[in-house]
């Protein structure tokens, strides 16, 4: 069975193909957030050595099925919190599509 990123990449293609610009943005700001959350964390600066000029490749960190849910739990409730905000300053069209994206969501939660 494919990971949750290997999935939503899939999908990914899936919905910009159907040129579905709310499934595009859900997916693809939590591939975002996986991303991120692989990232290994900056390391300290050295007092002693001067600083490496240019890119320097980094090991990502691995992800469990778990932190991978986790992840899409933290995207669909920041969607949540974003959909109130925008109802309570009246900007309903804007809430709606922050709904939508939840929905999209919530087809990757077990």
């Amino acid at each position: 069975m494919p990971s949750l990123p290997e999935r939503l990449a899939a999908d990914l293609l899936v919905a910009r193909r159907a040129r579905d610009p709310v499934a595009v943005s859900a997916l693809r700001t939590t591939l975002a957030a996986l991303a991120n959350a692989e990232a290994p964390p900056a390391p300290e600066p050295s007092t002693s050595a001067p600083p490496r000029i240019g890119l320097v490749e980094h090991e990502r960190l691995a992800l469990s099925p778990e932190d991978h849910a986790r992840i899409l739990h933290d995207q669909i409730a920041l969607r949540a919190v974003a959909a109130d905000e925008y109802d309570a300053i009246g900007q309903s069209e804007a809430a709606a599509t922050v709904r939508a994206e939840i929905t999209v969501l919530q087809r990757y939660t077990p």
